[in-house]
C-alpha cells in the first residue's frame, strides 16, 4: 500500500483548496508554492518511503517511473517546480 504517498496526496487536495478561495498577493504566492512542493513531493515520497516498504510496489514503481512521464508531471508539476526552487528563489538572494 502507498501510505505515505497517498498522505502527501491529501495534503495535496488541501492545498488546492486553499487556493480557491480567493486569497491573493504573498498568501497566494505561499499557497502555490505549497501545493506545487506538494505535488512534486508525491513522487519523492512513493520513491523513498513507500517503495523501500514493498518489494512488489518497488518493481511497480519503477516500472512506471522508467515509462514515458505524462505530460501533467513533466510540463507543469516539474517545470513549476523548478521555477520555483530555481529561478524565483535565485531573485530574491543578493547580488554580489
Amino acid at each position: 500500500m502507498t501510505r505515505a504517498a497517498r498522505s502527501v496526496l491529501e495534503d495535496c487536495v488541501a492545498a488546492k483548496d486553499a487556493l480557491r478561495y480567493g486569497i491573493q498577493g504573498s498568501e497566494w504566492r505561499r499557497a502555490w508554492v505549497t501545493a506545487i512542493v506538494l505535488l512534486r513531493g508525491v513522487g519523492h515520497v512513493l520513491d523513498k518511503i513507500d517503495g523501500e516498504s514493498d518489494a512488489q510496489l518497488r518493481i511497480a514503481i519503477d516500472r512506471k517511473w522508467d515509462e514515458a512521464k505524462p505530460p501533467i508531471f513533466t510540463e507543469f508539476i516539474d517545470r513549476e517546480r523548478n521555477n520555483i526552487v530555481k529561478v524565483q528563489v535565485t531573485e530574491l538572494l543578493p547580488v554580489s
